[in-house]
């Protein structure tokens, strides 16, 4: 027979290794270049209009904007990837930053890209950022080509942004639900 002590102790241990952390994570007060992305989880994309064809000729077209990205539970990577730009007879650069708080004034937490096309260059596909935050931050970016001889040409397609949630290992919920376990079967028989 079963008691109903043990049965307790067996139904906590299941409940502390099905439990699950699952963030809310939202895009918010971006500018006009941004769109969350169809199909993609968590992810947001930048097609900078300004930037879709750039004039030809000598000169500097500049274009920045910015978004908020918030979560309930820790994020682990806030990603920039699909990067898409070239130069021929200039350049293009793009730097995207990540803030402390909720406006640019936080301070930087975290550069996501930084990255530049010379004569033809690619801008490098993808970089990789860990990051540890939750609660609402600022990312701004600016974009900028310059054209240094007559008749350059430039184009940045847009980037996009992933956001990833720090998810447990199974492991590690099934090392917490042991742990339970046992502390609640020492204390019954420590009122033995």
């Amino acid at each position: 027979m079963i008691s109903t002590t043990r049965t307790l102790v067996v139904v906590a241990g299941l409940a502390v290794l099905a439990a699950s952390s699952q963030a809310t994570i939202t895009f918010s007060a971006y500018t006009s270049d941004f769109s969350l992305a169809s199909g993609a989880t968590n992810q947001i994309n930048s097609t900078p209009p300004q930037l879709s064809n750039f004039p030809m000729g000598i000169g500097v077209v500049t274009d920045t904007g910015h978004f908020d990205v918030s979560s309930s539970t820790m994020l682990t990577a806030l990603d920039v990837n699909e990067v898409d730009g070239f130069a021929i007879g200039g350049s293009v650069t793009l730097t995207v930053t990540l803030y402390n708080g909720s406006t640019a004034a936080s301070g930087v937490l975290a550069v996501l890209y930084s990255g530049s096309g010379v004569n033809g260059a690619l801008i490098p596909y993808s970089q990789d950022n860990l990051v540890s935050l939750t609660g609402t931050h600022y990312v701004d970016y600016s974009a900028t080509f310059t054209g240094v001889t007559p008749g350059a040409i430039g184009y940045l397609g847009g980037f996009a942004v992933d956001a990833y949630e720090a998810v447990p290992e199974p492991a590690a919920y099934a090392t917490l639900g042991i742990g339970v376990i046992g502390l609640l079967a020492s204390r019954r028989r420590s009122r033995k």
